[in-house]
């Protein structure tokens, strides 16, 4: 029995808060220790860069369409495999169609949408991505502390 009080339903688990809306929430402030691996987020080793050499004109062409299209802080180095195969994709599309004998074939169309969402590059999808933000050099990670507290001098 599921929590709807449903027998032999499976019922989708709740998709993972990013740490944005857990601050948003004040989820943060409440249990520090239960996000404290995710406060810095994963490392993605620096921005996505050019596209590769071995792509012809009209993949590189998409490449930067995406690059451009992506919202700030969501493409990363660590995404370039995911951006190729969307950029062939594109390509292709673009270059043959839907369709027909050189034309994209159902499968590959949706694994290009599939590639284009998890990039946040569809309106549902937008706001679901993880954003990485830099972390600002000028700004005291403990003041907030300080506030909370009342500093100590």
């Amino acid at each position: 029995m599921n929590q709807l009080g449903r027998v032999g339903e499976e019922q989708m688990p709740k998709r993972r808060k990013t740490l944005e809306e857990l601050r948003l929430s004040g989820a943060t402030r409440r249990n520090p220790g239960r996000y404290a691996s995710r406060a810095d987020g994963p490392q993605y080793g620096g921005p996505l860069g050019d596209p590769p050499s071995r792509l012809n004109d009209a993949q590189k062409s998409a490449w930067r369409e995406i690059a451009a299209l992506a919202p700030d802080g969501v493409l990363w180095r660590s995404d370039r495999f995911i951006v190729e195969v969307a950029c062939r994709l594109m390509a292709n599309v673009r270059t043959h169609g839907i369709g027909g004998e050189k034309g994209a074939k159902a499968g590959e169309v949706s694994l290009l949408m599939k590639c284009l969402s998890s990039m946040g590059l569809s309106p549902a999808d937008r706001g679901k991505v993880d954003l990485a933000k830099q972390p600002d050099a000028s700004v005291n990670t403990f003041a907030d502390l300080d506030e909370e507290q009342g500093a100590v001098n």
